[in-house]
């Protein structure tokens, strides 16, 4: 991650912590992602969003979650399980660097809000 983006990471984090986000138009109202899809991809997007299809990282972050949660659970018991979160967390981040995504302290926040809303 370059300088520009942990500088912007901590702007928006102070920004946060300040509560300059609390009152904004909209605050705690769901997004309609339908707004910012083009007219062409519309239906397609409909299609997937119907049969509940997520994007790949979003389900990679669900995985990761569920294996981060089994091996709380398990404790010493945990066997192969923590190699298995590892691979995932990996498989992850490959996908976003492929996508040219870097994802500091708010990129994983929003990974984190946007996997748990679906």
């Amino acid at each position: 991650m370059d300088a520009w983006h942990l500088i912007a990471d901590r702007k928006i984090v102070e920004a946060q912590d300040e509560g300059l986000f609390d009152h904004l138009k909209g605050a705690g109202e769901p997004l309609s992602m339908d707004d910012h899809v083009p007219e062409s991809l519309r239906m397609a997007y409909t299609i997937l969003k119907n049969a509940h299809v997520l994007p790949p990282e979003i389900e990679l972050k669900h995985q990761i979650e569920h294996l981060t949660a089994l091996i709380a659970s398990c404790g010493r018991e945990a066997g192969d399980l923590p190699r298995q979160l590892q691979y995932k967390q990996m498989q992850l981040q490959m996908l976003l660097e492929r996508r040219g995504c870097t994802l500091g302290h708010y990129g994983m926040a929003v990974m984190d809000r946007v996997g748990k809303s679906t």
